[in-house]
């Protein structure tokens, strides 16, 4: 009775971890089923993801310096709704990374999430920003 009490806990626990290590964002499937080759969901969803939180980081930018021209400590707590693109952002590089690690697809989408749309959202903003920094001084 103890004995299978014990094979029944090690059995959970080794179950436990296989699902951690699939979760892992650095797992290689190295027996992709069909369906998991021709899958390019993960990627797409990245995409999108990382193109919503570039659009927000841009909205946020102009909302929290028009915020900070009428009130300025409104706008001072403001700041913590920059966070909410940050973290879009990581969750779309996570995603990127997980289609390019289960079937090697998805390079030129990696590329793109990782590098490509936080270069351009943050040129924007910084043009957005300092226009509207100028619009707001005068």
């Amino acid at each position: 009775m103890a004995n299978g009490f014990w094979n029944f806990l090690k059995n959970l626990h080794k179950r436990k971890q296989e699902i951690k290590d699939e979760n892992n964002e650095n797992y290689i499937n190295d027996n992709p089923t069909e369906e998991q080759l021709k899958d390019n969901k993960n990627g797409n969803i990245a995409i999108v993801l990382s193109i919503i939180s570039c659009l927000l980081l841009v909205a946020m930018i102009a909302l929290i310096v028009s915020i900070f021209a009428n009130y300025i400590w409104i706008g001072i707590v403001s700041i913590v709704l920059l966070f909410i693109p940050a973290r879009l952002q990581a969750l779309a590089v996570k995603k990127a990374k997980r289609q390019l690690n289960i079937n090697g697809k998805g390079k030129v989408k990696f590329i793109f999430v990782k590098f490509v749309f936080p270069i351009i959202s943050a040129i924007i903003s910084i043009v957005i920003l300092f226009g509207l920094i100028g619009v707001y001084l005068k």
